[in-house]
């Protein structure tokens, strides 16, 4: 499964989650309930 990294606009903590191909991005983040962007980066 792949690693995404999401950031929250109210924390501003950026955060991984595990997720498959087919799930859908995270809306909100699990700490602090604050709307969470799924960020992009460049493989490894």
């Amino acid at each position: 499964m792949p690693l995404y990294e999401y950031r929250c606009l109210s924390c501003n903590e950026t955060f991984e989650v595990r997720q498959k191909f087919s799930d859908e991005p995270i809306a909100k983040h699990a700490d602090c309930g604050g709307e969470a962007k799924r960020l992009l980066s460049a493989p490894q």
